[in-house]
Parts: structure tokens; sequence; C-alpha cells
């Protein structure tokens, strides 16, 4: 039986702060997520093992996964479930209280609303394929691992992530023999004065102050939804021979009329941020 990383949503805890988030610890049933760690995609799938930086992340696409048939079956079919139209339809049905907080413009730029989104595969080549632009969704579902470390290091600092991305994505498949205690997700937001850097739109740390943080942990899924107040980031993991492993799971919609949809073009970090988290309590008293 193929499983959804959505199937214990109700059991899912909410995000810290107003932020558009959401943790499930033990989102697979415990015999399907035991049989996919199991045969979980070796180091060479991803690189070449002699050759690995440091704390680096490496990803396998869905559209190269599903062709490779060095990966397990097993691993192609719950790629296969988590790219597809149903998929992103449950994401559309989960979120559309907060799509329609956060984006009250969103079938103004996009044309439709996204319940009525195309859907397709995301093709190599991001914003510059125009096989991406086919469908209104792209998605990918991608099992990835953070290369060993030799040097103590975060492998994605403060950041926020792409401004054609609406939902991501990630759950953990940490090794048993995997001791360190970094890794983890960390959810931010700007404090009083803090600011993006102009047209880069980076995140300087000390304009930031920690929410939440997620333990990576084994079977443990977090998503949320792509917006100027999803500031996240890793924090650094000690020296190890063990990789850091779990899937990347995202939407990305490259059809919009404007290009910086996504990208904060007011400050944000005050007004809107305690109505956001206004927001939130009603949903969770209601849920």
């Amino acid at each position: 039986m193929i499983h959804s990383v959505l199937e214990r949503v109700a059991s899912a805890r909410r995000g810290e702060a107003g932020l558009p988030y959401l943790v499930i610890e033990n989102a697979l049933p415990a015999d399907y997520y035991e049989a996919l760690a199991a045969c979980y995609p070796n180091v060479a799938s991803f690189a070449d093992p002699d050759a690995m930086p440091s704390n680096k992340a490496f990803r396998l696409p869905a559209v190269r996964a599903q062709n490779d048939p060095a990966v397990p079956p097993l691993w192609r079919t719950f790629i296969a479930r988590h790219t597809s139209a149903a998929f992103f339809h449950e994401l559309v049905r989960l979120w559309a209280p907060e799509i329609e907080w956060f984006y009250p413009d969103f079938a103004d730029n996009f044309g439709r609303l996204p319940q009525d989104f195309s859907v397709g595969l995301r093709q190599p080549g991001k914003e510059m394929s125009p096989a991406n632009r086919e469908h209104d969704a792209v998605l990918d579902c991608q099992p990835s691992i953070n290369t060993p470390v030799r040097k103590a290091s975060s492998v994605r600092g403060v950041h926020l992530d792409s401004r054609f991305k609406l939902f991501a994505g990630l759950l953990y498949f940490r090794r048993p023999d995997d001791d360190d205690s970094g890794g983890n997700l960390e959810f931010y937001r700007l404090k009083p004065g803090g600011s993006l850097a102009p047209r880069t739109w980076k995140i300087a740390p000390e304009h930031v102050e920690r929410v939440d943080t997620i333990p990576y942990r084994a079977n443990t899924l977090v998503l949320f939804l792509n917006t100027p107040q999803s500031i996240h980031g890793v924090s650094p993991r000690g020296v190890t021979r063990v990789e850091r492993r779990y899937v990347n799971f995202l939407a990305e919609c490259y059809r919009g009329r404007r290009d910086d949809y996504l990208v904060p073009r007011e400050p944000w970090h005050g007004e809107v941020v305690r109505r956001a988290g206004q927001l939130w309590r009603r949903i969770k008293l209601a849920a």
C-alpha cells in the first residue's frame, strides 16, 4: 500500500507565532517508514562518495529518480504519489485559509485559484525551463542528503525560499547511528527594526529571532506555506561521518503575471505577523 505523508495531518502541531507551518511526528505508519528507510537511495545515487564536500546538500529530483532503475520500486511509487495532482490538491485544501490570508490577490496574479491549477512534474532548469510553464504548478519529491561534516557548520543558514515556491516540506529519515545533535529545522521572525537586504532579500542573522526548533527526528514531517514570513534555517551539525537524510517536497508556480509574486514588497514584521497570529489561533480553536 502507498501511504501519503498527509494521512495523519489531524495530529499536526501548528506553527508558533502565527507562522504558516505544521509538524507531524510519526507521519508515516511505522512499517511503511521502516521499509522506505531500509532501501533509502544510497550515497552514490546523489554524488561521487569519494569527492563529496563537507556538509553540502545533494538531492535526487523526481524526474531523475523515476527513470533510474537503481532507485527501488518502493521509492518510485512513493515519489509518484507525492508529485501527483491529487497530492497538490490535498495541500491546497489544507492551506486554503492561509493562502487566502497571505495572498488575497492570488487569482488576479495567476488567472485562477490554486484549486483549479493544472499540475505537472518539475523539470530541470527551474524558471529558465519552458517545460515548467506548461502547468500552473510543478511538483518535486526529492530524496536528499547533507553530506558528512568535517568542520562544524550549517548546511543552510537563515533564508527565505524561492519566490516561485508555493509549498515546501521535509520528511526526516534520520539514520539510527546518527548521534549528532544538530541539523534541526528552525523558524524565525524579524526582530523589530529588522529588515531584508534590498533586491537580494537576504537576511542577516542578527535581524531575526528564533521562534521554534523542530528536531531532526526520524519520521517527522514539516510542511509550510511559502510566504514572506516563512523565514527558516538549519542548525549547525558537528563533525560526523553520517549523512543527514530527508525527503524534500515542493510545489512551484512559474506562470504568475508578476515574477516577484512571493517576494515581500513592503516591511511586514509588525502588524502583518500579529494579524496572522490571530488567524492561526482561530483556525486552531476551530480544528
